[in-house]
């Protein structure tokens, strides 16, 4: 049977005491992005860049614990080895939200879009190129945990300033002159800094980098320099 957002949020561990365990609020916040990853497949949505892959599951680790209450290694262990099978298995298309365990896919009346590209006609083919909101709002980044990371708030917080600026950008504002109006440009991009974590969960810094970059070069093609 296929692994549910709600075998994930009911799943409980024994506790580790006067032994090594696994940190509980580190299992916890990646078990959280677990459900929210499944649910928005359930959706036939994507997850964005606070769901989780396989790969990530299977190069997660937790802080230790020993002297404080943890959850059971051993136990853990076999839920996360469930879970990156589950999600390898959406990502070959071996599973997925057309799947009738999963819900009914895409509707497009809800405004749902598949998860793979097709090749279209007509009016989709005079889409614009070039990065999209939607490429911001839905873009991934693997989690750090035992080595530095970047703040996961001060990152989000910033994409969303990026993709108001691509909203404008995509309106019609004269792009230019938008600084004024609180526009990124490239350089503003290029220059920024983020709070960088540790012994907590982080996003990948060498990701969120060559991501910034990319947005920094869309930024140069609209002239906001």
């Amino acid at each position: 049977m296929p692994l549910t957002p709600e075998d994930i949020r009911a799943t409980r561990f024994r506790s580790a005491r006067m032994r090594r365990g696994y940190n509980q609020e580190d299992v916890d916040l990646l078990l959280e992005r677990v459900e929210a990853t499944l649910r928005a497949l359930d959706r036939g949505e994507d997850p964005g860049r606070r769901g989780v892959t396989a790969a990530a599951i299977e190069s997660s680790s937790f802080r230790s614990t020993f002297m404080t209450t943890g959850y059971d290694e051993g136990q853990v262990d076999d839920l996360l080895d469930e879970i990156a099978a589950e999600l390898r298995a959406r990502e070959s298309g071996e599973r997925g939200a057309a799947d009738p365990a999963h819900g009914d896919g895409p509707d497009p009346a809800r405004g749902d879009r598949p998860r793979t590209a097709t090749t279209t006609s007509g009016a989709d083919e005079a889409r614009p190129t070039g990065m999209t909101p939607a490429d911001v709002r839905n873009r991934y980044f693997d989690t750090t945990r035992m080595h530095t990371g970047y703040d996961e708030e001060e990152v989000d917080s910033f994409l969303d300033h990026v993709e108001a600026t691509l909203v404008t950008l995509r309106d019609g504002k004269d792009a230019p002159g938008a600084t004024e109006s609180g526009m990124l440009t490239a350089a503003r991009v290029r220059a920024e800094r983020f709070t960088t974590t540790r012994l907590r969960p982080g996003y990948a810094p060498d990701q969120v980098d060559a991501f910034l970059d990319e947005v920094a070069a869309e930024l140069e093609r609209h002239g906001l320099n």
